[in-house]
């Protein structure tokens, strides 16, 4: 039986309410970025690579969203089904006395007909924060997302040696 047209458009709308709410997370993560007392040696890249597929560079936030949006609605209309996982990246070029260090942040979206999740961390065997998409973030989410960012910066200049 073929989907009526208003459950059509409410998988539609529930997938997309996830994506405005990982958007927030998205916020939270490049304010993070965006306050470093460090001198950039670009702009803050934010990246989107779909399985098989190749990575594509968004120059805000909310093009991002858009392009998620665009694939909820693609896969819904042509595959009668929304399932998109796909790799989100931060990355972030800074000079600290006189070195060039790449600073980087993981992310995993994972985005279901009736679930969204997204799981961040900076390394494969670091925490990892998961954030659940499907209702407002609730504050201890964001809390632990930050901690994670927050710990990830100073952990990776370490790691560089750098003060």
């Amino acid at each position: 039986m073929k989907d009526q047209p208003l459950y059509h458009a409410n998988i539609i709308d529930l997938c997309n309410g996830f994506v405005d709410n990982l958007t927030v997370c998205l916020r939270l993560t490049e304010i993070c970025f965006e306050y470093l007392p460090y001198k950039k040696k670009e702009p803050l890249a934010i990246s989107l690579t779909y399985y098989y597929s190749e990575t594509q560079v968004f120059p805000t936030i909310d093009d991002l969203a858009k392009e998620l949006k665009r694939c909820i609605l693609y896969q819904r209309s042509e595959h009668g089904q929304i399932n998109i996982s796909a790799e989100l990246t931060f990355d972030q070029k800074i000079v600290v006395d006189d070195e060039e260090i790449d600073l980087f942040y993981y992310g995993r979206i994972m985005l279901y007909d009736s679930a969204g999740f997204v799981y961040f961390n900076w390394y494969g065997g670091t925490p990892t924060v998961q954030v659940t998409l499907y209702h407002k973030i609730e504050a201890e989410g964001m809390l632990d997302l930050y901690s994670n960012v927050h710990d990830a910066i100073p952990d990776q200049l370490k790691k560089n040696n750098t003060p």
